[in-house]
């Protein structure tokens, strides 16, 4: 666990693999403005591996740290450990925003294709991310709880959760940096569309860093930039929340 900061609390799920570790920078940035930021890490955890006991234990992380109701950011495969934790345990969240994340399925030939070498690969290339995945993966049961969540993605999706989550009025953003390398910007639309939220494209230029464009793993490389983001939107969120249905 990755904490730092006074005030509302906020909790980042990481990508696939990873861990709260590489997201240290984005934690600081996000104390910085004014939030109490948690940075579990949730890429391992007793058999059987299945996303509802992942969100069990995302939503045993929230409770134990008393840090309900939260504000919930989810990157990559940890948007869908956000979705299905705020399906599941609603009072726990009082925002969500999903990051370039899975929830929508982009096909089984796209996933199947990220897993030859292309522009993608350099995501998990950084030092940061190779460490935290090497590091998930050496753990006892990390291969399995690994696999199983890559059987997830292959096989699954949120969008009925997403459809609840409309209905139950939860304030939330999509955030979707459309240089994305490893999954397609429609998802992220469609993605939005069920969930009544405004789709926000990250593009580089105000403050983005380095010459490269935001990619799938913008958050981890521009974390200062990533950190203005959320809070922007969080701020957008909170002035136009409605009252939740019942």
């Amino acid at each position: 666990m990755w904490e730092a900061g006074l005030g509302p609390p906020l909790v980042l799920f990481h990508g696939w693999g990873l861990s709260g570790r590489p997201y240290r920078p984005v934690v600081s940035a996000l104390a910085a403005r004014g939030y109490r930021a948690l940075a579990p890490s949730l890429a391992v955890m007793e058999r059987p591996w299945s996303l509802d006991g992942l969100a069990g234990l995302a939503a045993s992380v929230v409770t134990g740290t008393e840090a309900a109701p939260a504000a919930v950011v989810g990157h990559s495969f940890g948007g869908a450990v956000a979705l299905r934790m705020t399906c599941d345990f609603p009072e726990l969240v009082s925002s969500l925003v999903l990051v370039n994340t899975l929830g929508v399925s982009p096909g089984r030939r796209a996933l199947v294709r990220a897993a030859f070498p292309g522009p993608h690969w350099r995501i998990g290339a950084q030092g940061a991310t190779a460490a935290a995945l090497l590091g998930s993966a050496i753990r006892q049961g990390g291969w399995g709880s690994l696999s199983g969540a890559a059987r997830w993605v292959l096989s699954a999706s949120l969008e009925e959760e997403m459809e609840v989550l409309r209905s139950r009025r939860v304030p939330t953003a999509v955030l979707w940096a459309p240089g994305d390398t490893l999954l397609p910007r429609w998802i992220g639309e469609r993605a939005a569309e069920l969930l009544g939220a405004s789709f926000e494209p990250i593009e580089a230029g105000g403050g983005w860093p380095g010459p490269r464009g935001p990619d799938h793993d913008w958050p981890l490389r521009g974390p200062e930039f990533f950190a203005e983001r959320v809070h922007t939107t969080l701020s957008t969120l909170g002035r136009r929340s409605p009252r939740r249905a019942g």
